[in-house]
């Protein structure tokens, strides 16, 4: 426990929304729950506060840039020129999960590749180059 863990951080099990209200961005503010959930694990395991923070704002600055890259593929590409607001509506919240579903996976492969560089060793655990 350091100052900056509170006591009783990650005891409290909190529970991750539900997959579906996460794609369908339904539910009060999803995303924050998640955060909330995640951060709660971190913090318990021993990941100090002001680290998580920092580490939460340069990872939803990346992620902003990763949408952008994604809908301007959609507007680059897709064809919505003379369809209603509804129209154009419809088509985004048809691709949404499917993005989602593609940063899921490019996410899960890029964690299973870094995971694979971290080792435990006598003081604790450590990431290595490869």
């Amino acid at each position: 426990m350091t100052a900056e863990t509170p006591a009783g951080a990650g005891s409290h099990h909190l529970g991750p929304p539900s997959r579906a209200c996460l794609a369908e961005g339904k539910g009060p503010d999803v995303a924050g729950t998640w955060l909330l959930y995640a951060g709660s694990e971190l913090v318990g395991a021993g990941v100090p506060a002001v680290a998580l923070l920092d580490l939460v704002d340069d990872l939803q600055s990346r992620l902003d840039q990763v949408a952008g890259l994604m809908f301007g593929l959609v507007e680059g590409y897709v064809d919505t020129q003379g369809g209603s607001p509804a129209e154009v509506e419809a088509v985004l919240a048809r691709l949404r999960p499917l993005m989602l579903q593609a940063a899921e996976g490019s996410l899960a492969t890029a964690l299973r590749e870094a995971s694979a560089t971290c080792t435990v060793v006598s003081e604790g655990m450590g990431c290595r180059d490869v």
